[in-house]
């Protein structure tokens, strides 16, 4: 494994790690002032942890760690608080090693941190230009969200040999309305190949079947605000599925948390062909929302499956195909690797605390165990520009 990569997966073993104990003191999400008003810790210790579990750019969340007096202050605080041993003993398992790695590659952390360093991420300008539009977007559309978010998982299919079994969980979290009437698309799917000629029907089965004879959408309920999300669902004539949450009541009181996940059998492809090069996965973002995050999990024994590159494509304009559907312009970015959630992947998230939780839920309740046997690949946009596609790219191999 390159060193960029071996340093990422170490130090996303840590950020994973110290988000599952804060979730175990329900400190999950939590702001700086809130950990060190309830843990009873200095402020600014609270604040350069809370900065380094946050933080995607390996470079940046290494240099808020702090050393190792700090954090057996933080193990102390939350121990006194009730936090669980074993996942204590988990995080400072997982420091040790990473301490240990830096000691091996570089040294002292100076030197780590600037072998780390890389690339720096898309300009401050440009995010505030993307932050504006988020506003003006929400303004005139009359809606907005924290978080769009979809993870779809990967797995050679039991019951069809070359095909690929799919569960996929997607939503958004806390969207508020600012007009009553508004209704609003929370997902829309469809499957096809390279060119977009060919769809492949969909064979969908519920995650969560409680509900299955009252709405007919997937809704994965354990996940999703009370009041049950009231929903309907329907196909155009290109075969695209949409679910749509019906108008609803305006503002922070009304903000509805909206899941959907269920299992699709044997969708896709799992071999090459002259049609099926890569495996695309597309997050279409049409709602004004803070931000946006795609995993990706792909199952150890898609061995012809190439690591995920990630794009972001603009919808302003879609180009006519020759199989009589739409492709997209130029990509608004250059393509970049996904960043790599490990193997096994992962999937902790400093902003939603209940993330991990519900994607190992999906995973088991589709029969699929666990994540043990699952790599993963992470999308995380601030204010996406809307409306836009974020897209995965797994390239296959001919074998």
């Amino acid at each position: 494994m390159p060193f960029s990569e071996a340093a990422g997966a170490q130090i996303r073993v840590v950020q994973a790690s110290w988000l599952d104990l804060m979730a175990s003191v329900e400190l999950s999400g939590a702001r700086p002032t809130e950990v060190s008003r309830v843990l009873k810790v200095d402020k600014t210790l609270a604040w350069k942890l809370s900065r380094f579990a946050s933080e995607q750019e390996v470079g940046k969340a290494f240099r808020h760690l702090p050393g190792d007096a700090g954090v057996e202050i933080m193990f102390d605080a939350v121990s006194e608080h009730g936090g669980d041993s074993e996942k204590i003993q988990s995080v400072r398992t997982a420091v040790t090693e990473l301490r240990a790695f830096v000691k091996a590659h570089a040294g002292d952390r100076r030197t780590f941190e600037a072998m780390v360093h890389s690339n720096q991420p898309k300009g401050q300008s440009e995010v505030e230009d993307r932050k504006q539009l988020y506003r003006a977007s929400s303004a005139i559309w009359s809606v907005r969200a924290l978080t769009q978010m979809l993870t779809i998982v990967l797995r050679p299919s039991e019951s069809k040999p070359g095909m690929i079994d799919v569960v996929q969980l997607g939503g958004l979290v806390e969207l508020e309305r600012l007009r009553s009437e508004v209704p609003w698309i929370v997902r829309r799917l469809r499957a096809s190949n390279d060119n977009d000629s060919d769809q492949y029907s969909i064979k969908r089965e519920p995650l969560d079947s409680s509900l299955a004879s009252e709405i007919p959408a997937p809704l994965f309920l354990p996940y999703c605000s009370s009041p049950t999300p009231r929903l309907r669902q329907f196909t155009d004539e290109n075969g695209w599925v949409y679910d749509e949450l019906e108008p609803g009541p305006v503002g922070r009181k009304g903000a509805t948390t909206c899941i959907l996940g269920e299992k699709h059998i044997a969708v896709l492809p799992a071999e090459w062909s002259e049609e099926n090069t890569a495996g695309r996965y597309s997050m279409t973002v049409r709602t004004p929302v803070q931000s946006a995050m795609f995993d990706l999990l792909v199952h150890k024994d898609l061995t012809r499956f190439d690591d995920a590159e990630m794009v972001t494509f603009g919808l302003l304009e879609g180009r006519p195909t020759a199989g009589g559907g739409t492709r997209h312009s130029q990509p608004l970015y250059d393509p970049e690797p996904a960043r790599k959630l490990g193997s096994p992947a992962l999937v902790q998230s400093a902003r939603h605390g209940w993330y991990a939780g519900m994607v190992e839920d999906a995973v088991r309740r589709a029969g699929w165990g666990g994540l043990d046997n699952f790599r993963g690949y992470r999308m995380d946009v601030d204010y996406p520009a809307i409306p836009c596609d974020l897209t995965m790219v797994c390239q296959i191999n001919r074998g």
